[in-house]
């Protein structure tokens, strides 16, 4: 018997997952945003994320990288409070905090100790609703934006998943945040001003919050704060994707070949997409994986080899990444697409059982996260318009067989491929060189 499914009938049947669950509290203010509940009795903590709808898909296509430079602005200055005195009132909280620039989103998060979480939420709608954009303070955020853009051909593993996303995901959603030193070179504090003032608007903005917290004070408090704020943000375009072959050389002189290898899945509301995901932790979702044990292990052609199942909104793709020497990249090339094609063959109810395990494990674990249940909460509400409760995740995993895997997997098999490395010059590619399959 293979060891994985003891560990999975463990999770399956000895957790009780009901128990483990939340009920999650909505409240809907009349200006559009929406507030979620998750309380966690017993918890001194809180956290929250605060989702404003202003991600990077609907940036000028001349302005590309400024949300980026909006939302470290953001958290520098207000109209209110000098950098050092904002700076040492959000330190004051115990916060542990962050931000990410999604393709729809732009998220300010923390977590810290829950008598603070008024006075967190206090300085944050100061910082969303009041920020001040002074050109020194531009210059300094500039310099760690470009920073950022110049190391990606130091990171050329990222560099290439990078890349590989602008090709594979054809419309605003294939951008990287960072955007492009052209633009964020020339973004001036006007620009700032302008895309603030029309894109980060309440009108879709979620607040999650997760942790010790009264459910009727805290409604109470986000009205105060944010009930009088009025307007919409623009509406992202629908997400396009790559449906034909695609091939893109970019020449860097490196040691390594970067091999990155993408193509069309299914996003979160397809019916599908549970057991598609079981199949991607088949093929990616440890040592025990195809990927792992056949293109690194058995064949020895990479040195670094995963892949993931990324949803987008209504879509999904697969994003594979494959790092090699320049002499091998053909054949890691083709040893890669091989295993992707051979996943529609199907898998083993070992393989089933062992990736069940991963998954479970991981939704299990995340429950101990105040922080990672308001990102969950964030992540359902854009996806679904709705909460997914934990019992409902885990059946919708404990209920799939081998025959559903494999069903799904044939009917959704690997492909046409998206293709971009990154590597020295061979067989007279030019820098840059793009070929159409």
């Amino acid at each position: 018997m293979e060891g994985g499914c003891l560990p999975n009938r463990g999770l399956r049947h000895a957790v009780d997952w009901k128990r483990m669950d939340h009920t999650i509290a909505q409240h809907e203010c009349g200006n559009g945003i929406t507030l979620l509940g998750d309380l966690m009795e017993g918890r001194p903590v809180a956290s929250f994320c605060i989702a404003i709808p202003a991600g990077y898909v609907t940036e000028p296509e001349d302005r590309l990288g400024v949300t980026g430079l909006l939302a470290g602005m953001m958290m520098r200055q207000t109209r209110r409070r000098a950098p050092r005195e904002l700076s040492n009132s959000l330190e004051s909280l115990g916060l542990h905090r962050g931000e990410a620039v999604r393709s729809e989103t732009v998220q300010f998060s923390g977590a810290l100790p829950a008598s603070e979480l008024a006075s967190a939420l206090r300085l944050y709608a100061e910082i969303l609703r009041a920020p001040l954009f002074e050109p020194e303070e531009l210059e300094s955020e500039r310099a760690l934006a470009m920073q950022a853009l110049a190391s990606l051909n130091d990171r050329p593993a990222r560099k290439v998943m990078v890349e590989l996303r602008r090709a594979l995901i054809t419309s605003a959603h294939g951008r990287s945040p960072l955007g492009v030193e052209e633009t964020v070179s020339r973004i001036s504090c006007a620009d700032l001003e302008r895309e603030y003032g029309r894109r980060f608007q309440p009108h879709g903005a979620l607040i999650a919050v997760a942790g010790a917290f009264d459910w009727g004070v805290l409604v109470g408090l986000v009205e105060e704060l944010f009930g009088d704020w009025q307007g919409v943000p623009p509406r992202p375009a629908p997400v396009e994707i790559r449906r034909q072959e695609y091939a893109q050389m970019l020449v860097q002189e490196t040691a390594q070949q970067q091999i990155a290898v993408g193509y069309p899945s299914v996003g979160l509301v397809h019916p599908q997409f549970y057991p598609l995901r079981l199949g991607a932790a088949v093929l990616s979702g440890g040592m025990s994986s195809r990927l792992f044990t056949e293109v690194r292990e058995r064949r020895g052609v990479v040195y670094s080899v995963h892949a993931s199942l990324v949803t987008l909104p209504g879509e999904g793709v697969m994003l594979c990444y494959a790092g090699t020497t320049p002499q091998r990249a053909l054949e890691t090339e083709a040893v890669l697409k091989a295993e992707l094609l051979r996943m529609r063959e199907g898998i083993t109810e070992a393989e089933l059982e062992r990736a069940r395990t991963g998954i479970l494990s991981s939704l299990m674990m995340d429950q101990e996260s105040s922080l990672a249940r308001t990102g969950r909460m964030v992540a359902d509400m854009r996806s679904l318009g709705r909460v997914r409760s934990l019992t409902e995740v885990y059946e919708c995993y404990r209920r799939l067989s081998v025959a559903d895997v494999n069903a799904a997997l044939e009917a959704h098999p690997a492909g046409p491929f998206t293709t971009v490395q990154i590597g020295p010059e061979q067989d007279g590619s030019g820098p840059g060189a793009e070929v159409e399959q």
